[in-house]
């Protein structure tokens, strides 16, 4: 993690080092690393746990998920961790109503903040105006790279969502009753079809409640 912060010391280390200290720029500097504290901490605060229900220890789930543009996604794994990972929001508020504004002021000053720098930067030299646009040009790429290097696994929540090793894993059907059916085999029921609409009920033989031309049970 300490590239991630590189482009900001060796900013610290021209403040330290330079003959005079431009108060603009070194203000600039201090609102701006200000500001990054204050979104670190109020997001810190929102990825909080936000499920609360009764546990199920040993309790193995499987979910179909709807995404956009009629993506479907399966997800395996303890119950505890599905609930945590897919109830609730991801970026959480305090339940309390004090709580929540304290951080909403945080989040918008931190905001403001960013506009403030620029106002300040505005007038130092042109010199620590070129280097303070090129340090934040730098931490970006720095950033995204380190991201696309080293990010694998999605973390949600404390919680690792990856994808399966399975070559099979990721699928493209023609059709989403075939990807119904297809489910509706491995399961062994097609009720779950049924209630997600995958299904019409005119599907389901009245009398044996099996899918027509399918072996399905309940």
């Amino acid at each position: 993690m300490t590239v991630l912060y590189l482009p900001h010391l060796l900013l610290v280390h021209h403040f330290l080092t330079a003959p005079t200290w431009d108060k603009y720029f070194l203000s600039t500097l201090s609102i701006l690393i200000f500001s990054r504290i204050l979104s670190i901490f109020v997001l810190g605060t929102k990825i909080s746990p936000s499920w609360h229900g009764e546990s199920e220890p040993g309790v193995q789930g499987d979910l179909l998920i709807l995404l956009s543009e009629d993506r479907w996604v399966r997800m395996k794994g303890p119950v505890d961790h599905l609930k945590s990972v897919t109830s609730g929001g991801w970026l959480s508020k305090p339940p309390s109503r004090p709580s929540t504004l304290t951080h909403d002021f945080l989040d918008s000053t931190s905001q403001l903040l960013v506009h403030v720098a620029v106002i300040v930067l505005a007038s130092a030299p042109d010199t620590e105006k070129i280097l303070v646009v090129t340090f934040a040009l730098l931490s970006h790429v720095v950033l995204s790279l380190y991201n696309a290097v080293t990010t694998r696994p999605l973390i949600m929540k404390g919680c690792q969502v990856k994808l399966s090793s399975d070559q099979t894993s990721v699928k493209k059907y023609p059709r989403r009753l075939i990807m119904a059916r297809e489910l509706i085999r491995e399961m062994g029921r097609s009720d779950f079809a049924l209630k997600l609409g995958l299904i019409n009920a005119d599907e389901i033989s009245s009398s044996t409640g099996r899918l027509k031309d399918e072996i399905v049970t309940m």
